[in-house]
């Protein structure tokens, strides 16, 4: 365990009120015996060593690993998950790109590609970008990704550039940013690639995700 890993886990640098508060959830979530992973800064901690301060607790439901956290063993969202969910945050405030390629680096060796290519399915491209991103940051490193994957990532966008363009005026942009794309649905009158049946959203659901972006005066 490293040091970084070491102090987040008792909880070292944390506002004390933020600590106590923590250990409050995770004795109720450990109390209801349901299982539960933990995401986002601390996972990224666990498998990168990154430290970062944050507010907030991700807490997911489906179980993988176990680690320390604030005295309670814990399960962690697996690195294929954080990378899926990562991919997607490509706001004017926030890029978890680096927090990928961070993954990537130190954990490569233990990503079942397979199922990651399985979970970004149709959303193959972003996965791409990200992959191709790891080369240009880490040269001497690109060969953790394998061959493969890479092949039959590229295999599909030679045969996609093949294909006639879609039909129709959708916008997928609002899957990566609320707000950056909104200009395209608003006043474009594209269609919000979050919505139903493409995306998985409701209406109401979308304006509620789009009511949430920051007041910046």
């Amino acid at each position: 365990m490293s040091a970084v890993h070491s102090a987040l886990s008792n909880g070292e640098g944390l506002d004390p009120v933020i600590a106590g508060f923590y250990r409050g959830v995770l004795a109720a979530l450990e109390d209801s015996g349901r299982p539960y992973l933990i995401g986002g800064a601390y996972a990224l901690n666990h498998y990168a060593s990154i430290k970062r301060n944050t507010r907030d607790l991700d807490i997911f439901i489906k179980r993988e690993r176990t680690t320390e956290l604030l005295g309670f063993e814990v399960k962690l969202s697996p690195i294929e998950e954080m990378i899926w969910s990562k991919a997607f945050i490509m706001e004017r405030e926030r890029y978890d790109g680096a927090d990928i390629v961070h993954l990537l680096l130190t954990r490569a060796e233990e990503v079942d590609w397979t199922r990651l290519m399985q979970r970004f399915d149709g959303h193959w491209r972003v996965l791409l970008a990200h992959l191709v991103l790891f080369g240009f940051v880490y040269p001497a490193e690109r060969h953790w990704v394998p061959v493969w994957v890479m092949d039959e990532l590229l295999r599909r966008l030679r045969s996609e550039l093949k294909q006639p363009a879609p039909v129709g005026t959708l916008c997928q942009g609002t899957l990566l940013s609320r707000e950056q794309y909104l200009p395209d649905i608003q006043e474009q009158g594209l269609r919000d690639g979050r919505i139903l049946p493409h995306g998985n959203m409701t209406q109401e659901e979308a304006k509620l995700w789009t009511r949430a972006i920051p007041d910046r005066g």
